[in-house]
This record gives C-alpha cells, structure tokens and sequence, in this order.
C-alpha cells in the first residue's frame, strides 16, 4: 500500500492531455501555446525527455565561474575624472571603461589607482601608435607588475593589434547587432557573422586568435530571451572554434551592457527596468557588466548617485544572490533550454 513518502507512480502525457482537455471544456490545448516570432510555439508544460540538455551540458564544461567584472564608462576629460574613478573603484568597481581620446593623459587619470588589480576598458576612435606607446610607458614606470596589467583593447584598426601585451584587442562590436523590437533570431545570425570574421577559416593559431577577442552585446528588456540569447552566443563561439580547428575551445569574453532604449524619461522607474537586464546577463553568463545609469538620456555617463546605483544592482546580485557561485545557474530550465537550442539550430 502505498505511504506518504512513496513516490507518485509515473503519468503518461496522454494522460496529461486528455486532463487538459477536461478543464479547458473543449477548448484546444494549443491555445494555450506561448509563440514567440521566428521561433515557434512553446507548450504551456513538459515532460524529462522533451528538453535539450547538450547544450547545459557543454556550458558547464566551458565555463568554470559565472562571475563577472563590474563595469562603468567614465569621462576621463572631466577636471575629477581622477577623483570620480577612485571613489568608484573603492564602491566596487572592477572594469573602468575609458576613451583614449587625444586630451586623455594616464598620469593624471590613473594616479593613485594600483594598475595590477583593474581590469581595464580601453576605447575610442583616435587611438593611435603613439598614444599606445605613451600608455604602455606610463604602464612600465608606475612601481606595479607589468605582467599583471590586463584589459580590452577596443581597436577600430586591426593594425594596432599587439601593441599592449595582455589586452583583448580583437573587438567585435555586438552591439551594432541590437535593434529594438527586431526579432533576437537576425541580432544573433548577425553576431555570428562578425564571429566568423574575426576568426576566419585558414587562420593559423586559432586558439590564439580566440584568446585575444573581447565582444560586446546589448541586453534587452526580455528575460528569458536574453539569458537565452547570451547562452546560444556561447555555444555558437564553441561551435565556431571547433570548425576552426582549436585543440582547447575557450568561453567568450563577453561585455553587456542593459539597453538605454529600454529605459524611460523616470528615473526611478528605469533602476526597476535595469535590473531584470543585468540579471538575464550575469544568467547567461558574461564576463564584465555595464548597468546603464538610469538618467543616461540626460547625462551620458550619469551622475554620481546613478552610477552608485547602477552598480549596487550588481552588488546585490554578487552579495545577496550568489549568482557569481552558480555556473550557468538557468540550466535545466525547460523555456530557457529550449529557447537556447532553437536560436544555435537556427543559426548554424
């Protein structure tokens, strides 16, 4: 005779069916289908063996951390741009990202910031031979371990490339991919094109040539799609690396930002919009995190109670959520695995 504690005997889905059908009193299961445009229906319940587990299961084999770097983009032509960066630091952030524009000058700018344990976000259409060299002098005077200073180096110029030991410099523009409203499905087709540019067939050394790409993304104001959208992308890089003939496939360094075009004129209301955005990230796992300050409509780089805030959503999802302890924490999700597997199907 069965007990309290004896498991429930297994239930056929024709069973489930025909359960449906009862309570919805003739009305067609189908109804209740969730479509989403480009990617087909998805059924209002599952069962085990209706969900993907190849790609869970190949993202907790690449990834071995889902923490992420916090970033914020900075004036560094201020007159307290030194000021501003080191009280920010000192409230958390990692990844300060920064223009190299022609009046940037790294000794007042960096002055007081220990090189060795800032992740740096290097930026800008007039970055030249020049100022590189200038940067990697003031690098190798400061009293810091050269070895040790690291970062992106987002070049327009491929030329360029190589100049600054330790950076990411083979960049690709992800977020030139987003429009609002436009279906994820033409972002990532789109993103995956600009993968297979940076790391064409023929290239020799392809692990090398991976290790040295940084990609940034837009996150948009749809959960499940995005955290969806984030995880395809790191299946397509492994995907795109195995085509390429690389012995060890590496994960990709991901930088997102939340969409400013999913904020509104309120300021209060936007802190609320950004926080479903840098969830969905950090879920689908990136490697630095800019949360957009909530007024950047008004002030581009934000006020120093916005930045503040911005970059306490990230705190709480570090300090009070954990989630930089859980590898690929949405696996096992019926919606986001299967949203995953029909974005990667419909690319590649």
């Amino acid at each position: 005779m069965p007990t309290v504690t004896s498991p429930f005997s297994p239930t056929p889905t024709d069973a489930w069916l025909d359960r449906l059908r009862t309570e919805l009193k003739g009305r067609a299961v189908e109804e209740l289908h969730h479509e989403l445009e480009g990617l087909g229906s998805f059924a209002p319940f599952y069962r085990t063996d209706d969900r993907p587990t190849q790609y869970a299961e190949l993202l907790a084999r690449l990834r071995t951390t889902n923490d992420w770097l916090i970033s914020e983009r900075l004036d560094a032509t201020s007159p307290d741009a030194n000021q501003t960066l080191i009280e920010a630091l000192g409230f958390g952030l990692q990844a300060p990202e920064i223009e190299l524009s022609e009046t940037f000058d790294p000794y007042f700018f960096l002055k007081g910031v220990y090189l060795e344990y800032v992740d740096f976000v290097f930026t800008g259409s007039a970055i030249t031979t020049d100022r590189l060299h200038q940067l990697d002098l003031y690098f190798t005077s400061r009293p810091a371990d050269r070895s040790k200073i690291s970062g992106d180096l987002r070049l327009t110029q491929p030329e360029l490339r190589g100049q600054l030991p330790l950076f990411h410099d083979i960049y690709i523009n992800g977020r030139e991919c987003y429009r609002p409203g436009r279906e994820v499905l033409y972002e990532l087709q789109a993103f995956y094109r600009l993968l297979e540019a940076a790391l064409p067939e023929g290239t020799e050394s392809p692990e090398s040539v991976a290790q040295q790409v940084t990609a940034t993304i837009t996150i948009g104001p749809s959960y499940f799609v995005n955290v969806a959208k984030v995880r395809a992308l790191h299946v397509l890089w492994a995907h795109l690396q195995h085509e390429r003939g690389c012995q060890r496939i590496l994960p990709l360094r991901l930088h997102a930002y939340t969409a400013e075009q999913g904020y509104t004129e309120d300021v209060n209301d936007n802190y609320i919009r950004a926080t479903p955005m840098a969830l969905a990230a950090v879920q689908g796992g990136v490697s630095l995190l800019t949360v957009t300050p909530a007024d950047v409509h008004e002030h581009p780089f934000g006020t120093d109670k916005t930045r503040r805030i911005a970059r306490n959503i990230q705190h709480l999802l570090k300090e009070e959520s954990f989630l930089h302890h859980v590898v690929d924490p949405t696996a096992g999700s019926y919606y986001v695995e299967v949203l995953t597997a029909r974005l990667v199907e419909a690319v590649v």
